[in-house]
């Protein structure tokens, strides 16, 4: 099921790639202050996601969150929700002609697609595939049969329980 939904971020990315680079389109010119506010703000975004794979190389993801901390997450799910629409931002609103469609939806598809497999991979590599084995695991654990609510008998508490 997971493969699945892995390979419907392909077609999904690339329609909602053309849907926002139609849209950008035709609001940009109407309101020419928006460039000025989303261009920078892109490039904010694009470098947050550099920075984002400068330290997984280098460092890997368990010493990139014990580096940031507990806003570590947080900033990767900016990263990933917003580097797509930053890089059709800066594709579509710069200066000169504007690239066409073709050019900009595979692009940026590609750059969805790195961001979910990246997801996975820090995921993964952060707390575990059943999100168990990791230092940063979640604290609901599938694995464990049992909640965290104690389940006491009237006897356990003074081990009239014992087996004999």
């Amino acid at each position: 099921m997971e493969l699945f939904g892995i390979l419907l971020t392909i077609p999904g990315a690339f329609v909602f790639t053309l849907v926002y680079r139609s849209l950008l389109m035709i609001v940009a010119p109407r309101f020419p202050w928006i460039a000025k506010f989303i261009r920078p703000a892109s490039y904010f975004i694009l470098s947050l996601f550099a920075l984002e794979v400068i330290g997984l190389v280098t460092i890997g993801a368990l010493r990139s969150r014990a580096l940031v901390g507990p806003l570590y997450e947080p900033g990767r799910a900016v990263v990933f929700f917003l580097a797509t629409p930053a890089l059709i931002n800066l594709l579509v609103l710069q200066q000169r002609k504007v690239l066409k469609w073709y050019v900009v939806g595979p692009v940026c598809t590609a750059l969805a697609f790195a961001l979910v497999m990246l997801q996975f991979q820090v995921s993964e590599e952060l707390y575990g595939v059943e999100g168990v084995d990791r230092p940063y695991r979640s604290s609901y654990s599938p694995a464990t049969p049992y909640s965290s609510i104690s389940c006491r008998s009237e006897g356990s508490a003074n081990n009239s329980h014992r087996l004999v």
